[in-house]
């Protein structure tokens, strides 16, 4: 694969990387025009095909997703194992996860088969690896609508071809504070690139974390796609990595008093909502970046980011929780996790 890059395994800006291959078997219509048996006959062929390779049956694990707690469900669209439109879907449908969680399938979405693999930091050629590996064990046993011209056919025009989506989270808070993320959404676009929300079209940024990632598949090859991402991802790396650098330069009083004071405000608070903690632990990733603050790393503000949503807090507290009480849970598990670790440098 190609796509080697100055960005591969640095995590101060790319958060994550993840791969998505959009499938849909040839003997069903597309997931919209299933009534209720047909979808059930479509989830039943693609358990089976899981069932008959052992390579699969090792790696993922089959979860009916009618009659999952609303938070449960929920805590998977904040863990970006499935997207919101699957989670308030009221069709037939079922969920393949890892153990680990980074490869997650949805069955059942807007195609039948959604099939994503998620990794740390910026790692395309990794995920895409394992992704097509997945695809073709599901090839065996399963009929892939393909044509010799248009590729893989999909529900949504914009993903024949490959049915490739890759996407990379990045951390850009200097970008957004000097405004200039609607000018990159507007230049990006023009190229076939898409910045979005942290749960894709739609979504809003959080944390200062936005989705980067293709918007054509046809007439571009799998290893095209990840090499146009990664020179768009390093662009962007290089532009946020000078604003950072500048702001300690110039302003190195007002950068740094604001990243210590989110700091302290994570390790003391009795009351934090969602929104407010997002934005306390952006600057708290920025100051690790900016090698302000140690004790903690890049992949363990992901997981608590991942973990202080609404669902994840009353998950935590094993039942749902008012606002309030979620609020005093989440700056409760924020002091537990934070006080005695964060150290200025």
């Amino acid at each position: 694969m190609t796509g080697s890059s100055k960005l591969t395994d640095k995590k101060d800006i790319a958060v994550s990387t993840r791969v998505r291959l959009a499938r849909n078997l040839k003997e069903y219509p597309f997931a919209t025009k299933l009534d209720a048996k047909r979808a059930k006959d479509m989830i039943s062929a693609v358990r089976d095909a899981l069932e008959k390779s052992p390579a699969l049956n090792a790696k993922l694990k089959y979860i009916a997703m009618d009659g999952l707690d609303d938070l449960i469900i929920q805590s998977f669209v904040e863990r970006h194992l499935i997207s919101p439109e699957f989670a308030n879907s009221r069709s037939e449908r079922a969920l393949l996860l890892s153990d680990d969680e980074h490869i997650s399938i949805m069955l059942n979405e807007e195609d039948h088969i959604r099939l994503q693999v998620m990794g740390d930091g910026f790692c395309p050629d990794k995920c895409l690896k394992e992704a097509v590996m997945l695809d073709m064990l599901l090839d065996e046993t399963l009929t892939i609508a393909f044509d010799e011209e248009l590729g893989y056919l999909t529900h949504c025009p914009t993903n024949l071809g490959t049915g490739l989506r890759a996407s990379v989270m990045m951390h850009l808070p200097m970008l957004t504070r000097f405004g200039e993320i609607s000018r990159m959404v507007a230049d990006t676009g023009k190229i076939g690139i898409a910045v979005r929300g942290v749960y894709g079209e739609g979504s809003k940024a959080k944390s200062d974390l936005y989705q980067i990632s293709n918007q054509l598949t046809l007439g571009f090859s799998e290893d095209e796609i990840i090499e146009r991402l990664t020179g768009i991802t390093d662009q962007i790396t290089a532009r946020e990595r000078a604003l950072r650098k500048a702001a300690m330069t110039d302003a190195r009083d007002t950068f740094e008093d604001r990243i210590f004071r989110s700091a302290a405000i994570l390790r003391s608070a009795r009351l934090l909502s969602a929104g407010e903690a997002e934005n306390l632990i952006s600057d708290l990733r920025l100051g690790v970046a900016c090698n302000l603050i140690s004790g903690i790393d890049f992949d363990e503000i992901s997981r608590i980011l991942y973990e202080i949503g609404p669902a994840g807090i009353s998950l935590k507290n094993g039942s749902s929780l008012p606002p309030n009480d979620r609020d005093r849970q989440r700056a409760a598990y924020m002091r537990e996790t934070l006080s005695s670790r964060l150290k200025a440098i």
